[in-house]
């Protein structure tokens, strides 16, 4: 029997994908935490004390705000919000937060200078979990409030100004969280605007033929079909371009 386009690519991650990677895909698809906990429990075994995760999965490092917000978004999502590692991960984020409602992963100047994709994987993680009303929360709202441009992409950071196309998609997946138990029309807003200014970017990329897959590219499909819209073909040439281009196949990835 053939397999359809989203099966060939389930499969190509669970063959070729690190762990971290197979347990996202999971998570994406809302896999019951009893049937994948073998690597529910690879994962929460490299929690440290503060309840953070180490940077790169490896508990010789320090804690990654990058890495504990995925591992809090992924338990959420795969129905372990009660498991005693998501709370100790939300309380380490928690306390992380700056004053002015952001969060900073100092791990290299490439990333601690992108505070605005930060705060966004942060804040989405916090809201997957439940946090959605709260003070901290509300900090995040207006710091990312305060990032978007006139024409719906987001900045880099309050301190430069250059367009993140990966953090205009986060900050697009967190706002639509909101919309649900804010009902907000500034949210609504703000994400309608965004919206268009990535389906913009992205029709005018697909005029292109891309030798290598755009890094913002996937990031940007994650928003595009969580807010509805529905040009399959455009998400499928994405993703085969990725399964083509991503180089998970060469020696020394783990599985």
């Amino acid at each position: 029997m053939k397999m359809s386009f989203e099966e060939e690519i389930t499969k190509y991650i669970m063959e070729w994908g690190d762990w971290i990677d197979k347990l996202r895909l999971l998570a994406f698809l809302q896999v019951d935490f009893q049937k994948v906990k073998l690597y529910v429990n690879r994962l929460t075994a490299l929690q440290l004390p503060s309840g953070g995760f180490p940077k790169n999965w490896n508990k010789k490092f320090s804690e990654g705000i990058l890495e504990t917000a995925l591992a809090l978004e992924i338990l959420s999502k795969i129905g372990a919000k009660q498991h005693e590692a998501s709370s100790r991960a939300a309380r380490f984020l928690i306390q992380s937060q700056h004053k002015d409602g952001c969060w900073i992963d100092t791990r290299n100047w490439q990333i601690s200078r992108r505070v605005t994709l930060v705060t966004a994987k942060v804040s989405k993680a916090l809201a997957t979990y439940g946090i959605r009303n709260k003070r901290v929360i509300k900090k995040a709202l207006q710091y990312i409030e305060k990032t978007q441009r006139a024409d719906g992409f987001w900045l880099t950071s309050r301190a430069d100004e250059k367009i993140d196309l990966e953090a205009s998609s986060e900050a697009i997946l967190f706002l639509l969280q909101l919309i649900d138990s804010e009902n907000n029309r500034k949210i609504q807003l703000m994400v309608e605007s965004g919206i268009d200014a990535l389906r913009n970017w992205l029709v005018s990329k697909l005029t292109e033929e891309w030798s290598k897959i755009p890094r913002e590219a996937l990031a940007i499909v994650k928003a595009l079909v969580a807010s509805g819209y529905n040009e399959m073909e455009i998400v499928k040439k994405i993703l085969r371009n990725y399964t083509v281009h991503e180089k998970w196949k060469s020696k020394g990835r783990g599985r």
